[in-house]
């Protein structure tokens, strides 16, 4: 797999004009658009096809539901730029 979910924290501390500080943990994904359905069947909280606590639904998304989203990524690049893309896309 080509997906992953990143972790940190962000933190700020300011002196002036008056103390401030805080701390936060975040993630992040990066995720291989091509491996979207097998990545939310690994998790019991995530779906592509089902309402759950996390619900990807491909129609909310850029272009055609019927064709993958990275073909439809691959489609409007082309239309924009008159190229074509090749090799993996990503989404951060």
């Amino acid at each position: 797999m080509n997906s992953f979910l990143y972790e940190g924290n962000i933190s700020h501390i300011r002196y002036a004009p008056i103390n401030k500080k805080f701390d936060y943990s975040l993630f992040m994904l990066f995720l291989d658009l091509d491996e979207l359905p097998k990545l939310f069947e690994k998790f019991w909280f995530w779906s592509a096809q089902n309402w759950n606590i996390a619900y990807f639904r491909r129609k909310d998304h850029m272009g055609n539901a019927n064709e993958s989203l990275s073909e439809s990524v691959r489609n409007r690049v082309l239309k924009e730029t008159d190229k074509r893309l090749d090799g993996r896309i990503f989404l951060m």
